[in-house]
């Protein structure tokens, strides 16, 4: 259910949805049983199982439905019967408005989920969150490092990868180490942009020991860029190339430490 003042236009996906208040854009709805009520300002798009509408529209009603009640009268423009007429093109014709529109919304929902992600890993392993944040924030050259070790990584990787995992002792392996690169690009990229977030910070003179305000600013501006056509695959190219090598580094680093200690361990022992 939608009961809403809207300035803007609405895009709904549902089973059962009734639409009601006052849409200042136009509505494109997908659902099995809609029920539309209030004033939509301009072009109202919907395809339907079943459809009611007691709407007062001021542009053109497309439907793609069979079944359907509404009153002409209620329609300012044109009202077009893909359903009816079989021309589903009519009513599923969608503008570059439309595309920019949805982009926005997912943007919206993909920026709320995956702060929220990030917060709890940062919670979660607050030791390794500015370990990785040193790799990238310390200086230009270990950013440079860090993006290159990466970047080489998920050029040079795949191909050895494919072949370990066609051999029956390598495979489990070669499982492990994609599933460790996907998780790297999916949501280690989090920690580098609030490496960026706590680094623009820092640039004002600002605290934040805790990173929820250095993550929330480099989500913004993650969020921002990636609604930019031809930046958004470089720069998401750039943020899991710092991911993975970021953490590369750190591990590597930390090996001879590891080493070292068990070694010791081994010496008392005996």
């Amino acid at each position: 259910g939608i009961s809403a003042a809207l300035r803007d236009n609405l895009y709904v996906l549902g089973a059962i949805t009734n639409i009601s208040g006052s849409i200042n854009g136009d509505v494109m709805a997908a659902s099995g049983q809609l029920i539309l009520d209030g004033t939509v300002l301009d072009d109202v798009r919907a395809v339907s199982g079943q459809l009611t509408s007691t709407a007062s529209v001021g542009g053109d009603f497309l439907i793609g439905s069979n079944n359907f009640t509404l009153d002409e009268n209620d329609i300012t423009g044109e009202l077009i019967e893909g359903g009816r007429n079989n021309k589903p093109e009519d009513y599923l014709k969608v503008t570059k408005e439309d595309f920019f529109g949805l982009n926005i919304g997912l943007a919206l929902i993909n920026f709320v989920g995956m702060y929220i992600v990030g917060l709890t890993l940062i919670l979660l392993a607050p030791v390794k969150t500015l370990q990785i944040e040193k790799k990238i924030t310390t200086s230009w050259k270990d950013l440079a490092k860090s993006y290159c070790v990466g970047i080489v990584i998920l050029f040079a990787v795949p191909i050895p990868l494919f072949i370990l995992a066609l051999t029956l002792v390598g495979a489990p392996l070669a499982m492990l180490i994609i599933g460790i690169l996907l998780f790297l690009s999916l949501f280690g990229t989090l920690l580098v942009e609030s490496a960026i977030g706590h680094k623009i910070l820092q640039q004002f003179k600002k605290d934040d020991y805790s990173r929820f305000l250095s993550l929330l600013l480099g989500r913004g501006i993650s969020t921002v860029i990636k609604l930019i056509p031809f930046v958004s695959g470089a720069y998401t190219l750039s943020l899991i190339s710092l991911s993975i090598g970021s953490v590369v580094r750190t591990k590597y680093r930390a090996f001879p430490r590891t080493k070292e200690n068990n070694t010791k361990k081994l010496t008392k022992k005996k």
